[in-house]
């Protein structure tokens, strides 16, 4: 079936060109270095995202700890989720296009310091319409 779609959309033919050119010495060494740093987030972010609730109880009011541990979660997870995006896009020939990826995982890490910086506000992201 993929060889029929193939040779009537030559999709894949052009991806394979594509990544061969990509992945020539030109570009190799950085792309090779964006996967691993990507695999080692991740293998890792799940055990640091395991001290967000100890984290939390330093930070937050008892009553609002496992909804800022929840969305803090969510937060560094959707970051994380993003910045993979960006490498994807790097990878299929659209940078620029990542760069919408960056900018969002930005705005998540944005919020998730402005709530722990101003504790009381960590409820807002709860509200409705969120």
């Amino acid at each position: 079936m993929s060889r029929w779609l193939d040779e009537l959309t030559e999709t894949f033919a052009v991806d394979q060109a594509f990544s061969g050119l990509l992945v020539g010495p030109a570009h190799a060494s950085k792309i090779a270095e964006l996967i691993v740093w990507d695999e080692w987030r991740n293998n890792h972010l799940g055990s640091y995202l395991g001290f967000l609730p100890s984290l939390a109880q330093k930070r937050f009011k008892r009553d609002v700890v496992d909804l800022a541990s929840m969305h803090s979660g969510r937060l560094i997870k959707s970051s994380g989720r993003d910045l993979s995006l960006t490498l994807y896009m790097a990878v299929r020939g659209l940078p620029f296009d990542g760069l919408f990826f960056v900018r969002r995982a930005l705005e998540h890490l944005a919020v998730l310091t402005h709530v722990w910086k101003h504790t009381n506000r960590i409820q807002t992201l709860d509200e409705p319409g969120d």
